[in-house]
């Protein structure tokens, strides 16, 4: 039979025209079945998988898309997680390996070399040839042993002949049975050989300012942590990385010396007193640490003023190789001065990716906002950025100040910002989604403006602004206690329901004027995630009555494979009948590993809280993590107290880190 040519966007009428629906749930067929050679029918529908869990199988439309990149998660190895993991990643890192990319890099300075930069190039690009080949051979492995291009001929060719096509799907299993482990064995061993070398094209723009002087010793290959040793094209670059350390962690003063050779290094000194003689340790410590690419500094509630912070920062001044920085000053006495002082650390190192600087609950308001902002200005590289400002007087005005600095960062993908407990009002709000609107990258966004008083035109602003970026794949949102109402939490549905990518989901809007009709919305949107595996949903005090309730329920239930669940409907008018429908969600959600629970200040009841403790003993060896709060629910203290007793003693003898209140 001649092979019929699809079209890819036509794919699920070529599967509806040419197959028949699935016979036990009269629905179309959608996967590939592979897990079993004696299986009668390979094919199955979507229900059939919901309802027998099978540990390998294949999306027929996804396998009749794929190329040679596509990596399929349990085929035809369906026993190890980690390699499909590992795979991936390989991709990724195949497609980074461009040898058009050195090319550009060397092209920029060529005027400024002489023939040794020529000779240089030439060097790594044959390296990155062997590597580019290296990392290749578990990929080509891959699509040899999974058949990939086979099974796509099956599926497009022999439609018309159900048995001829269920005994050629069946060979391929039985051959992969045959040898799976050694392909395994094989696989694995591939993986790590191509995950022991990486590519650091960093090393190659910060020789734009030291080149005459270390050219000659230039390497721009280093080896990820593996317990095996594999045959490498340079043994020269592998015994020079060997001389730096990777990672130290630093608790007391005294072992400061101690993290001079290393890369990464966390200083943590959080809740100690530093005075002027501390920090000058510190800050000498790190100017004398040369191998630095990643610092954090953990410093809280520390007692540092101004003048100490100044120090710390100088020791920053001379580090050109720091790639991610992260600074924790929160609940100190900073003000205006001492954020300048960090700014002027901060902006010598040029060649930092990656930022998180907490700043809250100090004193830094709209004055100090303005050092922040200079920050972004001199470096536009971030692809990370977390500022934490959460209670520091600041306004619109220096809102403006941060979003203006906000604008030329194109490389940014993932932006945390916490201003929680300022003064920006909804004006602040609108400035922080042009800001938000003009950054196109965004896969991750966490937007804290709790008690901001940003009002539903605040809301709808920043929602339109969220819409734009659909490759979002993780969005936090806290609005809490903003004076939120119905029109305001339509705004965030409406947006929400154009980011389908979305995998991670915190909404808080605790504390507003939501009422049921807002759930409604709410309820609509989030049921359009079909890769939700964590949600967390803080409604608490919004007038939500068992109805709305529902809503919520009804959108959660849809969520088969969700692993972390936070529910909050503290304060609520929810009664035992919303608890009877809780206990039957905890039932149907197989995967959860950590869930949160507060449904304190309501109506559930003594027979409302037994039915959700019930459910939850089922869950003893599943659910991992539990923080539950039933409290003031109107329930007899006499009759709970045998429930209390019998549910601590599950979770005593169980040991797990699970915490009720009730």
């Amino acid at each position: 039979m001649e092979q019929q040519e699809i079209d890819f966007s036509d794919i699920e009428k070529f599967l509806v025209h040419h197959y028949k629906k699935c016979p036990n749930h009269k629905r179309s067929i959608s996967l590939l079945k592979l897990d079993d050679s004696n299986e009668p029918q390979f094919l199955k529908c979507h229900i059939c998988q919901q309802q027998y869990n099978y540990k390998s199988y294949i999306d027929i439309v996804d396998l009749l898309q794929s190329n040679q990149n596509a990596i399929f998660n349990s085929w035809p190895i369906y026993d190890d997680d980690s390699i499909y993991k590992d795979l991936s990643e390989i991709n990724q890192q195949l497609n980074t390996l461009k040898p058009e990319d050195i090319n550009t890099l060397f092209d920029e300075i060529l005027s400024q070399l002489s023939q040794s930069i020529q000779i240089k190039k030439k060097q790594i690009l044959n390296e990155l040839e062997k590597i580019d080949q290296i990392k290749q051979q578990p990929i080509i492995f891959y699509n040899q042993i999974s058949q990939k291009e086979k099974l796509v001929e099956i599926i497009k060719t022999q439609y018309a002949n159900q048995s001829e096509q269920n005994k050629m799907i069946q060979e391929i299993i039985i051959q992969n049975q045959l040898n799976y482990q050694q392909n395994k064995n094989e696989l694995i061993d591939l993986i790590k050989k191509a995950n022991y070398y990486v590519f650091n094209i960093n090393k190659i723009e910060n020789m734009k300012d030291q080149v005459l002087s270390i050219i000659n010793n230039l390497d721009i290959i280093s080896f990820s942590k593996n317990d095996e040793i594999f045959d490498q094209p340079n043994e020269k670059l592998k015994a020079g990385d060997k001389q730096i350390l990777e990672e130290i962690k630093i608790d007391q003063l005294e072992d400061l010396n101690k993290c001079l050779e290393y890369k990464k290094i966390e200083i943590n000194f959080s809740k100690m007193n530093i005075d002027n003689q501390t920090a000058n340790a510190i800050g000498d410590t790190i100017n004398a640490c040369r191998n630095i690419t990643n610092l954090n500094l953990e410093l809280e509630q520390a007692n540092i003023r101004e003048e100490e912070f100044l120090n710390i920062s100088k020791g920053l001044i001379n580090h050109q190789n720091i790639q991610c920085l992260k600074i924790n000053l929160g609940e100190n006495q900073i003000g205006i001065q001492g954020v300048k002082n960090i700014a002027n650390g901060i902006e010598k190192c040029q060649n930092i990716v990656h930022l998180a600087l907490n700043l809250q609950n100090n004193n830094i308001n709209n004055k100090g906002t303005q050092y922040i902002a200079r920050i972004l200005d001199k470096n536009q590289k971030f692809s990370f950025l977390e500022l934490q400002l959460d209670n520091n007087s600041i306004s619109k005005e220096g809102v403006k100040q941060l979003a203006i600095a906000l604008y030329p960062q194109s490389y940014l993908t993932t932006l945390k910002l916490y201003l929680n407990y300022n003064n920006i009002g909804k004006e602040g709000a609108k400035i922080i989604s042009r800001a938000i609107k003009l950054i196109q990258n965004l896969t991750v966004l966490n937007l804290q403006l709790q008690g901001n008083q940003i009002q539903d035109e605040g809301v709808v602003c920043i929602s339109k602004a969220i819409e734009q970026n659909n490759q979002m794949a993780e969005l936090i949102l806290c609005f809490r206690n903003n004076k939120i109402s119905v029109q305001g939490v339509q705004s965030i549905a409406s947006s929400m329901k154009k980011l389908q990518n979305i995998h991670y989901l915190e909404l808080n809007l605790q504390e507003n004027r939501i009422r049921d009709l807002g759930f409604f919305y709410l309820s609509k949107a989030i049921q359009a995630y079909k890769k939700l595996t964590t949600l967390n949903l803080c409604f608490g005090d919004n007038n939500i009555t068992n109805q709305g309730a529902f809503y919520i329920l009804n959108a959660i239930e849809n969520f088969k494979n969700i692993n972390k669940l936070e529910l909050f409907l503290w304060k609520s008018d929810i009664d035992y009948v919303v608890a009877k429908n809780i206990a039957s969600l905890l039932s149907n959600l197989q995967n959860l590993s950590q869930l949160e629970l507060n449904l304190n200040e309501n109506k559930i009841g003594f027979e409302g809280v037994k039915l959700i403790l019930n459910e939850l003993e089922k869950k003893i060896q599943t659910i991992q993590t539990l923080n539950l709060n039933l409290m003031e629910n109107n329930i007899n203290e006499f009759k709970i107290k045998s429930l209390r007793e019998n549910f601590d003693l599950i979770i005593k003898q169980n040991n797990k880190q699970w915490n009720a209140d009730f």
